[in-house]
């Protein structure tokens, strides 16, 4: 997995966003900045909500 941008699938986000595919250990909220809408989880090309910096 390479951390590129690519175009957010469209079952996540109607609008013309740009996600990353990244692997970290961290705490995720150390990664927050405005920008960021939400992080998901990718496990056998299935997504779950991980964090929504929204709510």
């Amino acid at each position: 997995m390479e951390n590129e941008p690519s175009p957010v699938p469209r079952n996540l986000s109607s609008n013309c966003g740009i996600g990353v595919s990244f692997s970290y250990t961290d705490d995720i909220n150390k990664l927050y900045i405005k920008d960021i809408e939400k992080i998901y989880f990718i496990d056998c090309n299935e997504y779950s909500l991980y964090k929504d910096f929204d709510d």
